[in-house]
């Protein structure tokens, strides 16, 4: 997250969208974790909040809210919409 921090930092005005997921050891998404979470916590406040969030987690349909609340504690200074 170092790098995130310092690409927010430098270019948060350029920024245009944001894609929020974990990525594993074999660079596949999956659900986020407690620690991706906190992770995102750290630099939650450099994020515009008028930037679109792309959770790209792949979920079950029946998680998806779930999965939408997580992203919400990760960005806990945004408020984000949900899936219809």
């Amino acid at each position: 997250m170092t790098e995130v921090f310092l690409i927010l930092s430098a270019y948060r005005d350029r920024l245009r969208q944001v894609h929020l997921s974990e990525v594993n050891t074999r660079s596949k998404h999956d659900p986020l974790s407690i620690a991706s979470i906190l992770a995102f916590r750290d630099v939650a406040e450099l994020i515009p909040t008028d930037i679109p969030i792309i959770l790209e987690t792949p979920v079950r349909e029946e998680r998806i809210m779930e999965e939408i609340s997580k992203a919400a504690e990760a960005l806990p200074v945004r408020e984000l919409a949900t899936a219809s």
